[in-house]
C-alpha cells in the first residue's frame, strides 16, 4: 500500500508545484506552521514535524488556494525558501521565523486573531482597563460564530466596511 501512495505522490506533484505557483502569484497571502507526529522508522515512536500552511486572501477574488509544505523543522529558513522570489503582503502570527521575509521586501501584516487573544487575556485575567475598550471594539469587529459569514458583493461595500473597521481601530488607538 505504501508504494500506492508513493505512486500517487509522484503522479501529483505536477498539480501540487502549479497549485504553488498559483498560489505565489497573489500579491496577499497568509501563512502559518502547525506540529504535525511522524513515525521515527527504527526507533518505534514518534517525533515532531511541521505543516507550513500557505493560503490565499479571502478578498483577493481569485478562487481559495492552500498549500501545505510538509517540513522536518520549524525553522524559518522553510518559509524564506518557499516564498524566496515573492513579494507581497504576507499576514502571519508574530513566529520569528518569518523575520527574514520581511527584511528581504515582503511586507508584514499581523494576525488580529493573535492580537486579539492578547487583549482578552490581559482583560480576563482582572479586567485590566487598557484591555477593556480594545474588547470591545474588537468584538464589535470580529465576527461570531452565531452570525453568518457575510462577504460584500462588490468593492464598494468592501470599502465601506474597511472604513467602518478603521474608525472603530482608530477609536482604540488614540
Amino acid at each position: 500500500m505504501s508504494e500506492w501512495i508513493g505512486r500517487i505522490g509522484v503522479a501529483l506533484q505536477p498539480l501540487a508545484d502549479r497549485l504553488s505557483e498559483k498560489l505565489r502569484q497573489q500579491t496577499s497571502l497568509h501563512a502559518d506552521e502547525t506540529p504535525v507526529q511522524q513515525l521515527d522508522p527504527g526507533k518505534g515512536k514518534t517525533k515532531r514535524a511541521y505543516l507550513w500552511a500557505y493560503r490565499s486572501n479571502d478578498l483577493s477574488g481569485s478562487p481559495p488556494m492552500v498549500v501545505f509544505d510538509y517540513q522536518i523543522s520549524r525553522s524559518g529558513q522553510h518559509a524564506a525558501h518557499y516564498l524566496q522570489h515573492w513579494r507581497g503582503t504576507l499576514m502571519v502570527d508574530d513566529y520569528s521565523g518569518y523575520k527574514a521575509l520581511f527584511a528581504n521586501g515582503v511586507r508584514e501584516i499581523g494576525c488580529w486573531a493573535h492580537a486579539r487573544r492578547k487583549f482578552f487575556e490581559l482583560h480576563a485575567a482582572g479586567g485590566h482597563p487598557v484591555a477593556q475598550k480594545p474588547c470591545n471594539v474588537l468584538r464589535a469587529c470580529t465576527p461570531s460564530k452565531n452570525r453568518p459569514k457575510i462577504k460584500p458583493r462588490n468593492d464598494a461595500q468592501q470599502k465601506a466596511r474597511l472604513f467602518r473597521i478603521g474608525l472603530l481601530y482608530r477609536e482604540v488607538w488614540q
